[in-house]
Parts: C-alpha cells; sequence; structure tokens
C-alpha cells in the first residue's frame, strides 16, 4: 500500500504489518518519521558511554551560548519568575533574534554559508521569544550540536542520527508555546500566563532523552527492510511508478482540502532536520520557498483531483481517497464521483461523522465536525 500523503503516518501505521508499506511526502521531516518507523533496521540505542559522550558536546555548546547570551538569559529567568506578563512580553520582545536585531539578521546570513560552524546557535538567534525561551532554544541547538558531533565522530551511524533528530522534534513540540502548530506562537498574557510560563520552563533534554527512550521502529526488521519511502510531490511520484518494474497494489491518497498550505503551520520541524539557518519571513518566522501544493488552490482542485485519480489508475492500483463533504472542491460528492467513473469501472462511498482540527483554534473551536467521504474505486 502507497500512502501518497502520508504525512505523520497514522494510516501506514494502523496497516503495520498487514502488508508492505510504502510512504510519501514532500516535507523533508515527514520523510524522516516514515524512513525511521518503517525502514530501520533497529530503534535508538544510547549506551552509558554514548550518554556521556552526548552531554559532553552538548554542555560543550551551551557553555559557549550560556556565556554570550548572559545578560539575556538572566533577565528572561527574572521575568519568568516574577510571573508578571507584561514583564514576560517586554523580555520577549527583547529577546536576541532575527526579527528584533538586525546584527542577528546578518549573523544568520552568515551561518547560513557555515552551518556547522561552532557553536550552534539556529534556533537561538531565529526562534528566541516566540515559540521557546531563550534557555530552551539554546539547549535545542546543543542537542543538535552533540548529535551531529557523534555522527561526524562515526560514534552513531545515519539511522541512530535521525532517531535522535526526530526525537528533538518531539521534544520540541512537548515544550512550545503553540495552539498546537507552528503558523504562529502565543503571545503571554494575564489569561494565559500560567500556562506560558509552565511551557517555558520545560527542560528539552529531558523530554528529547524520555522520546529517546521511548521510539521503537514499526514490525519486524525483514518486513521493514521490504518497505519504500519517497519524498516527492504526489502526482509526480504516480507518473514515475507508472514506468516502475515494481508498483503498489493499493494507493490511500488523503490530499490537502482547505486553502491553507501545511508547510506554514510544520516549518520549524523543517528547520531542525535541515539545520540550514534560512531566512525567517513573517511573524511566524517562516522558511522561504516553502512547498504550496495546487491541491489548496480552488481554481485548479478539480483539474488536481483528477490528474490524482488517472495517475493511480494508470498504474493499476485500487484507489482510497478521503476527502470532506466540505473540503475546497465544491459539490465533492458527485464532483468525485464523475472523475472516478472517468477512469475506473466502479467505485463505492462511505460517509461517516467526523471531527478535523481548526489547527489551533483561532475561531475558538478545536475541531469542527464534518461528513468524511472515503471512496474505494477499482
Amino acid at each position: 500500500m502507497l500512502d501518497l500523503f502520508s504525512g505523520m503516518c497514522a494510516v501506514a501505521s494502523e496497516v503495520t504489518p498487514v502488508r508492505q508499506i510504502w510512504c510519501n511526502d514532500i516535507q523533508h521531516f515527514a520523510v524522516e518519521v516514515a524512513a525511521a518507523f518503517f525502514t530501520s533496521d533497529e530503534g535508538p540505542k544510547i549506551s552509558e558511554l554514548l550518554l556521556s559522550k552526548l552531554t559532553a558536546a552538548f554542555l560543550r555548546n551551551r557553555e559557549s551560548l550560556d556565556t554570550y547570551f548572559a545578560s539575556e538569559r538572566s533577565a528572561e529567568k527574572s521575568a519568568l519568575r516574577s510571573g508578571d506578563a507584561a514583564r514576560i512580553a517586554k523580555t520577549d520582545a527583547m529577546a536576541p533574534n532575527v526579527a528584533a536585531s538586525s546584527i542577528f539578521a546578518g549573523r544568520r546570513a552568515l551561518l547560513s554559508r557555515y552551518p556547522r560552524r561552532f557553536p550552534y546557535q539556529l534556533f537561538s538567534i531565529s526562534f528566541s521569544g516566540a515559540y521557546f525561551g531563550l534557555d530552551q532554544c539554546i539547549e535545542i541547538d546543543s542537542i543538535r550540536f552533540a548529535v551531529d558531533c557523534l555522527r561526524d565522530q562515526k560514534a552513531i551511524g545515519p539511522e541512530q542520527h535521525r532517531w535522535m533528530i526526530l526525537a528533538l522534534c518531539q521534544a520540541v513540540c512537548k515544550v512550545s508555546n503553540t495552539t498546537g502548530h507552528f503558523a504562529q506562537y502565543l503571545k503571554v498574557k494575564r489569561s494565559n500566563v500560567e500556562r506560558f510560563i509552565r511551557q517555558r520552563s520545560r527542560s528539552v533534554w529531558s523530554e528529547w532523552l524520555s522520546a529517546i527512550q521511548k521510539f521503537r521502529p514499526l514490525g519486524s526488521k525483514s518486513w521493514r527492510q521490504r518497505n519504500r519511502i519517497f519524498r516527492c510531490d504526489a502526482l509526480s511520484l504516480l507518473k514515475d511508478l507508472g514506468s516502475a518494474r515494481q508498483r503498489p497494489a493499493v494507493i490511500y491518497a488523503d490530499p490537502p482540502y482547505t486553502s491553507d498550505h501545511y508547510s506554514r503551520f510544520y516549518h520549524v520541524y523543517e528547520t531542525l532536520v535541515e539545520y540550514d539557518y534560512p531566512e525567517a519571513i513573517g511573524i511566524g518566522r517562516y522558511r522561504p520557498n516553502r512547498f504550496r501544493s495546487n491541491f489548496c488552490l480552488k481554481t485548479q482542485i478539480a483539474d488536481q483531483i483528477d490528474q490524482l485519480v488517472r495517475g493511480c489508475s494508470l498504474i493499476g492500483a485500487e484507489m482510497v481517497l478521503s476527502y470532506p463533504k466540505n473540503g475546497l472542491l465544491g459539490d465533492s460528492r458527485n464532483s468525485i464521483g464523475s472523475i472516478l467513473l472517468k477512469h475506473y469501472s466502479r467505485y463505492e462511498a462511505y460517509e461517516f461523522k467526523h471531527f478535523h482540527s481548526s489547527l489551533g483554534g483561532s475561531k475558538g473551536f478545536e475541531k469542527r465536525p464534518v461528513v468524511e467521504i472515503v471512496y474505494r474505486a477499482h
């Protein structure tokens, strides 16, 4: 089964290990998740000796940044201890990052040419005072430095390095001050100051160690060896597979169904995986040149779904397509039915009530009710 828009691999995980899994996504961090859980020879391993080496490298980077940002760290700690929302907000506004200072914007530009220069400081000068506190950013940078050091010393291989970076992604998720995604960060105010301080007080190092201990690949080693992972635009991949010797028997497709481009919601993970000191654009400090899907454009959605269905049909695979009744495609039940019958002999449609995340609940609701329709074409 090919999961064409695999994201965080929820569907593939449910199918494991009933059949072989192929996963595809355009986002680098999502592909790393799929590769780790579905193709790794083994899970993460941290011996006492390895942990000792990691800790030493972590402390080396952290001590360098602690010294350089000593006054800013002191101000942040003092503001958090005060419990005063206005004081915390003022400290955040003065955090040493690219959004607040042309000096750090210039440093980011320099480091983008030398991203492995010591000390690592990408998060400290990009996201402090926003999704994370300065101390937390220093921990994130220092963990990434430690993991890269061990890889460069050949103390860990590519798989172990991947697991450790994904554990850092998990830690970042746990400590962030957001509404559940990285399109925007929470600004401190009286109504949320207790939660805000609680999040800012969480240790990235502790969350990272916890994630490492919990991560395990799925299925058996022999089963994982036959899975495949792709990082490609969905329609381009279908064209490539059309001429391939080995093809999927079933393709599951859950394409974007709103005008929101998903890359905006996960850009921090992408930057953590790439660690390339990108420009920080807008209030959300987004990466430049983020992927934008034509499935999110109302003028192109019908044609995109037609190409999607046609590509699956030409491969000779059964297709399972998930799309809500109130998605970007108007009258989706009839529209998709007509498209399916252009390329397949028959299809069945199954409707059920479901809830979609509002990706932060900016309009007051964390989830909204929808009617999801799952089509099976063959």
